[in-house]
């Protein structure tokens, strides 16, 4: 039997510890190892839910389908090489979302994080930092130190 192989064997096979921190976080020894397909199973589930409270929460506030246009259009704007013009409406998506969700809320954390990336694709690295330290910062409060979004944020730092 191959090594992949035996890892895709004993993955499915490994039952989940159960010395998982009160809010259903993994512990550091969990992290080290691979998920279990019931570990993968019930993230996936959550995920779910919480994508769909959020497209609940976006459809019943028209201010949140104006936030979400805004920041589509400036990805467009980004993705063409406007980075001047993705700016103003990520700023513009940023504003509505602080005055409507909170500073303390996932979607500002990510608005912060899609201005700072945006900052240094226009080769504005002071206001890249200073967009993606809030986006740490806020990041760690509202996802964890450990969440992939948090983590993605670092590695742009």
């Amino acid at each position: 039997m191959t090594s992949s192989a035996s890892r895709k064997k004993s993955r499915g096979n490994r039952q989940p510890n159960v010395s998982q921190y009160d809010d259903g976080r993994r512990t550091p020894q969990q992290q080290q190892q691979p998920l279990t397909d019931q570990e993968l199973h019930q993230q996936s589930i959550q995920n779910a839910r919480h994508q769909s409270s959020r497209n609940q929460m976006i459809s019943k506030n028209p201010d949140l389908k104006i936030a979400l246009q805004y920041m589509e259009l400036g990805k467009a704007l980004k993705a063409k090489g406007d980075f001047r013009g993705a700016i103003v409406e990520i700023q513009k998506a940023l504003e509505i979302r602080r005055n409507v969700v909170g500073k303390d809320h996932p979607d500002t954390a990510s608005t912060y994080y899609q201005l700072g990336i945006t900052h240094s694709q226009a080769q504005d690295y002071d206001q890249a930092l200073v967009e993606l330290k809030r986006a740490l910062t806020l990041g760690r409060i509202v996802w964890g130190r450990d969440h992939a979004d948090t983590a993605c944020t670092y590695y742009q730092l």
